[in-house]
């Protein structure tokens, strides 16, 4: 009985040898020299790298052996390849890729994004190749990404299995794809942003509020303003949303515009009910009016503003 399990044991580590000995042992390099085209709207951006393979199984084809999952744009140039004298071959290559990749906006212009990216050896399974990460020579992170400040990012080996077998016909089972998968968290100094995209907001409502102290019987004067400041509101996000696509959930943009909407139409509402009535002239009243409406403009945009950034 022994016996029997001693040589079981053998039968299977000689398996896992020979069988481990049959996949292609490949090391694959990348140093990334750009990222930009960062779209919100496309939900897409550009990458430029370069890749490298070293392998002592012979050179790789680029263009046929290799796949951007969800690139709509693919370019491969540059390429060369080399080789030693004790068998070592080299394949490199400069690619140039547009990519689909998801953004969350709601917090614009606080948002932090991940940039997904993965190299697909699409002609291989996992079965087939075994794949090392030349770290030492990489390059993950471009000097300069638009705008952008690397967070964080996260480089490991991946096996993407689709649950399909692309109609093979040596194998009823889904292919699992071996491939490098690349996760990149960024950040920006979103201030200068904030202020350049709202800042129209802040002076909508401060002409807004400045028809209050219009004398009443002026009163065409006062709602003209008014409604300038209104059209002036709504133009502006018109702007912003050119820049974000459109979402289920209302983003940062959305609620500092509704709110600037909202408190410019109860100064209009205001301003009618002084005209409606025939109010005299107060500025004590106009005062405290004044005050309770930058109350609750204030009190809205640091509510807004505080909770997409923490």
């Amino acid at each position: 009985m022994k016996t029997k399990i001693f040589l079981l044991l053998i039968s299977l580590i000689a398996h896992q040898f020979i069988f481990s000995q049959s996949k292609k042992n490949i090391d694959v390099g990348i140093y990334i020299e750009d990222i930009h085209g960062i779209d919100y709207q496309e939900s897409k951006f550009e990458i430029v790298l370069w890749v490298w393979i070293n392998s002592k199984d012979g050179t790789y084809n680029f263009e046929e052996e290799l796949d951007i999952p969800n690139s709509i744009n693919l370019n491969v140039s540059s390429v060369l390849y080399d080789s030693t004298n004790l068998g070592l071959y080299h394949s490199e290559c400069k690619i140039t890729a547009t990519v689909l990749n998801k953004y969350d906006v709601k917090n614009y212009p606080f948002d932090q994004q991940n940039i997904k990216f993965c190299l697909e050896f699409s002609r291989y399974s996992s079965d087939e190749i075994n794949l090392t990460i030349d770290k030492k020579q990489s390059k993950i992170i471009p000097e300069y990404i638009e705008d952008w400040v690397t967070k964080s990012y996260k480089l490991n080996i991946v096996a993407n299995d689709y649950k399909s077998n692309f109609g093979d016909l040596h194998t009823n089972q889904s292919i699992a794809y071996p491939g490098i998968n690349l996760d990149i968290k960024l950040e920006r100094n979103a201030w200068n942003l904030y202020y350049k995209s709202f800042i129209t907001l802040f002076l909508s409502f401060l002409l807004a509020s400045l028809s209050l102290f219009y004398p009443n019987n002026h009163s065409e004067e006062k709602i003209g303003l008014i409604v300038g400041s209104l059209f002036t509101t709504v133009s502006n996000k018109y702007i912003t949303d050119d820049i974000l696509p459109i979402q289920n959930s209302l983003n940062l943009s959305d609620k500092m515009h509704l709110l600037t909407i909202l408190v410019i139409t109860c100064i209009a509402a205001y301003a009618i009910f002084e005209q409606r009535f025939k109010l005299k002239d107060s500025l004590r009243n106009d005062l405290i009016v004044l005050v309770l409406f930058i109350g609750i403009f204030i009190s809205g945009i640091f509510y807004f503003t505080y909770n997409s950034i923490y």
